[in-house]
């Protein structure tokens, strides 16, 4: 009798962390990079930490909680940026998201809004 050896193989599939880029310049409608004072670049991450930590937002005041989500949002953000690393895409719940969007169109225009928008979740930008 011949003894037949299977070999099993098991794949394993490596499912690649997905990445925002978010430490990237603001960019203009037609893609030029947006300055300000001495030609200074100004990007994209900074504009939504100083959103999160600066935005007077009346729901906010007197709220522990809120205050407190704003402050570890911008702190993983900020921990991306001194080693220019790109945001991992599990960094922000839904409920970041919304915080994060809230902020910025709080204190921003909507040419910042709607760059970020594209970047975290591009669902934000849809029609209703």
């Amino acid at each position: 009798m011949v003894k037949s050896l299977y070999t099993v193989q098991t794949v394993n599939t490596i499912q690649k962390e997905k990445k925002m880029k978010l430490n990237v310049k603001l960019l203009d409608l037609y893609g030029e990079p947006i300055t300000e004072g001495d030609d200074e670049e100004i990007n994209i991450l900074e504009l939504c930490i100083t959103a999160l930590t600066q935005a007077n937002i009346p729901a906010d005041k007197g709220s522990t909680a809120n205050m407190g989500r704003r402050y570890r949002i911008a702190s993983r953000l900020a921990a991306t940026k001194d080693n220019k690393k790109d945001v991992p895409d599990d960094i922000f719940t839904n409920k970041d998201k919304l915080t994060l969007m809230t902020c910025l169109s709080t204190l921003y225009n909507p040419m910042v809004v709607g760059r970020v928008a594209e970047i975290i979740d591009p669902a934000l930008l849809k029609d209703d």
